[in-house]
């Protein structure tokens, strides 16, 4: 269909987000006439819809050549803006841990990538990282653990709408199948680029041994690197090449 969408309400590097009407928002690809970043996510919405955990999905839409998914809008504040105040952090803290032990607790749908295959083609990609390096990585990937839970592939607090047990996580493009130690090391990645703090006290809070999450730092910062996120690469190689939790 054609439909004049004007100025975006967010634009990250795979999608942008547009007001649909007053209950709803379009999630639209960037890439044209592709459906299948659509399809996946609306998937994966499908299966937690019973949960209440993500926006609930209405429809999956084809847009000026892109493909996107119409879904719930979630009106409530993003847990990032309140993770500061010291006197609500351990609550916040305690939500973000409770959300994302019940994504864990969620086997993957079909429609969601494995994991380690998905760290693989990324740690190949990391060309800023030596050829032996990277050989070395992909070697200990093979040897961790496979899982068949649900992992958000992005969860951090700026991805989390609501600060009560109704919140909302959101941006699920980057879901797949795997075990829960790895998704809370993305988590501690994403995090301590910001707040090194925050990020090792959701690890200890999360309540998985920390070797067993130190175990997948290497590979996950160095899938990171293909994101070519500024300012991030001489943190993220350090840990590539054995940095541990702050």
């Amino acid at each position: 269909m054609h439909r004049e969408l004007g100025v975006p309400m967010a634009s990250g590097n795979e999608a942008e987000l547009f007001a649909w009407d007053g209950h709803r928002v379009l999630k639209l690809s960037k890439r044209i006439g592709d459906p299948t970043q659509a399809e996946r996510e609306a998937a994966i919405l499908r299966a937690l819809a019973p949960l209440g955990l993500a926006p609930a999905l209405d429809d999956v839409v084809e847009v000026n050549g892109r493909w996107g998914i119409v879904m719930e809008r979630i009106d409530q504040p993003v847990l990032a803006s309140a993770l500061a105040d010291p006197g609500l952090f351990p609550e916040l803290l305690d939500l973000m841990v409770t959300l994302h032990q019940r994504i864990h607790a969620i086997s993957a749908p079909e429609a969601a990538p494995d994991l380690k295959q998905r760290l693989a083609v990324r740690i190949e990609g990391a060309e800023r990282l030596s050829r032996t390096l990277r050989d070395d990585l992909l070697k200990r990937l093979t040897g961790m653990p496979d899982a068949d839970r649900l992992c958000h592939g992005d969860f951090h607090p700026f991805n989390i709408l609501g600060l009560d047990a109704h919140a909302r996580v959101i941006d699920w493009l980057d879901a797949s199948r795997g075990a829960p130690a790895a998704d809370v090391c993305r988590t501690y990645v994403l995090i301590s680029a910001y707040d090194p703090g925050i990020a090792a006290a959701y690890v200890d809070a999360y309540g998985i041994e920390r070797p067993e999450v130190e175990a997948w730092l290497p590979l996950v910062a160095a899938a990171r690197l293909v994101e070519n996120v500024p300012d991030e690469f001489e943190r993220l190689a350090q840990l590539a090449q054995g940095a541990r939790l702050g």
